[in-house]
C-alpha cells in the first residue's frame, strides 16, 4: 500500500512512501502531520506532510480502520475486531470498538466496545459527539452517535437502505449535516445530524456496480471529494470487465460533478489539506522575530463590516486562529497551518465558515500556537 498526494484538481500526483507502509487504510490531517492506520500491522503512524519523519505511535491493535482528530489534541479510530467469523477473514461480530488516544499515542482508551464491523468515524467538536457506521443488532447497516466518552449511544439512521455498509462519513457541523457514501444507490447521501431529511445528492451512472471507497468534505471550497471502484462496460472480443478507479468532486449539494483523475489502485480514504482563503499579511521587509507569542486586540473593535486581527509567533510551528460565538462554538477558522516565526495580520469579514453573515454580538478569537494559547473578545455591531 502507498500514501499519495495531489493538487485538488488531481494534478501533480506523487507517492510519498512505498512500500514502507504495508496496508494504510484511514488517514487524517493535523496542521503539520498526517496520521494513518495500518489494518494489517495493527498500528497507527504519523509523518510530516512530505512523508518524512515517520513515527509508529500505537501498536498491537486488531484491525484499525478509519481515523479522525479532535481539535488537534486527540485521536479517535474504529477497530473492526478480532477472530475469524465462520472461518472467514472477517472478524467475529460484536468484537469491534472505537478507541481514543493522545496525539502522541499515549493514554489509549476503549470508548465503545461490542460493535459489529465499525468503519467510518467523524467527530463533532461543537456538540462533543462521535458519529460512526456499523452493523446493528439485526445486521442492518446503521449510523450511530454517542458522546465523546462513549455514553448516550443513539441511532441517527437506524436502518440504511443500502446494499453495502457505507465506508466514510463526514460532518458539516455548522450546517448540521452528515454525509455518507451509499454504494447500492450509486450516490452520496446526506441528512440532518439527527438523521432526518435524508436525500441523495451526487449520483453516478457508469457501470453496473459502484462502490465508493474514499470520501471527504472541503468546507472552505464547498466541495465533496470521493473515489469509486466501478464496473465499466466490457470491451474487446474477450468481453473483459474493466474496474475503473476514479476520483470525483462536486459541490456540497451534489451539483457540478467532475472527474479529477484516474488512479491505478483503489483508495481507501481521502484527507484534504485545504488552504484557508483569508487575507494573511506580513510586512514586505524582513521583520524582527518576536520574542514571545501574543494575540493583539483587533482593530477596529467594536467593528461592523470587518476587523483586523494581529498576532506574533515566536516559535515556528502549527498555528490555529479560530472565531467562537459566546456559547464557545467555533464559527470560523481563519488560520490552520504551519507558520514560521513572525508577525501576522488576518482580516475577518464577520462571516462564518460557510460565508453567511453573522448576527451582532460578542465573539471570541482564540490563537493556538506552539506552547500555548490566548483569547480576546470581539464586538460585532450592525
Amino acid at each position: 500500500g502507498t500514501i499519495q498526494r495531489a493538487d485538488l484538481d488531481g494534478q501533480n500526483r506523487e507517492v510519498l512512501f512505498d512500500p514502507i507502509v504495508r496496508e494504510p487504510y484511514g488517514i487524517a490531517l493535523d496542521t503539520d502531520k498526517m496520521y494513518w492506520t495500518d489494518e494489517v500491522k495493527g498500528t497507527i503512524q504519523r509523518a510530516d506532510f512530505n512523508g518524512q519523519n515517520i513515527e509508529v505511535l500505537i501498536t498491537g491493535l486488531n484491525r484499525p480502520k478509519r481515523i479522525d482528530l479532535l481539535d488537534g489534541n486527540k485521536l479517535y479510530w474504529t477497530d473492526e475486531g478480532t477472530g475469524k467469523y465462520r472461518g472467514r477473514h472477517r472478524p467475529e461480530p460484536e468484537t469491534g470498538k472505537i478507541q481514543a488516544a493522545n496525539l502522541d499515542g499515549s493514554n489509549i482508551e476503549d470508548v465503545l466496545t461490542g460493535l459489529s464491523y465499525p468503519d467510518g468515524i467523524a467527530l463533532d467538536a461543537v456538540q462533543d459527539k462521535i458519529y460512526w457506521n456499523a452493523l446493528g443488532e439485526k445486521w442492518e447497516h446503521t449510523i450511530q452517535r454517542a458522546n465523546l466518552d462513549g455514553s448516550n449511544v443513539e441511532g441517527v439512521i437506524p436502518k440504511l437502505s443500502d446494499t453495502f455498509l457505507p465506508g466514510g462519513i463526514a460532518l458539516d457541523v455548522l450546517a448540521s449535516k452528515i454525509y455518507w457514501m451509499a454504494a447500492g444507490r450509486k450516490a452520496i447521501r446526506r441528512a440532518e445530524l439527527d438523521g432526518s431529511n435524508v436525500e441523495d445528492i451526487a449520483t453516478l451512472s457508469q457501470g453496473e456496480w459502484i462502490y465508493y471507497t474514499a470520501f471527504d468534505l472541503d468546507l472552505i471550497g464547498n466541495k465533496i471529494y470521493w473515489s469509486t471502484l466501478a464496473e465499466a462496460p466490457a470491451v474487446g472480443d474477450w468481453g473483459t470487465i474493466i474496474w475503473a478507479e476514479e476520483i470525483f468532486r462536486s459541490n456540497l449539494d451534489g451539483s457540478n460533478v467532475e472527474e479529477i483523475g484516474k488512479v491505478p489502485v483503489s483508495p481507501t480514504d481521502i484527507a484534504l489539506d485545504i488552504s484557508h482563503p483569508t487575507s494573511i499579511s506580513t510586512p514586505p521587509t524582513t521583520p524582527t522575530i518576536p520574542t514571545t507569542s501574543s494575540l493583539s486586540p483587533n482593530y477596529p473593535n467594536p467593528f461592523n463590516a470587518s476587523t483586523q486581527i494581529a498576532y506574533d509567533i515566536a516559535t515556528p510551528g502549527p498555528v490555529r486562529l479560530t472565531i467562537y460565538n459566546i456559547l464557545g462554538q467555533p464559527v470560523r477558522t481563519l488560520v490552520n497551518q504551519f507558520q514560521p516565526a513572525g508577525s501576522y495580520q488576518v482580516r475577518w469579514d464577520a462571516r462564518d465558515q460557510r460565508g453567511t453573515a453573522l448576527a451582532a454580538g460578542v465573539y471570541l478569537v482564540r490563537l493556538h500556537y506552539p506552547g500555548g494559547e490566548q483569547t480576546r473578545r470581539l464586538l460585532l455591531l450592525k
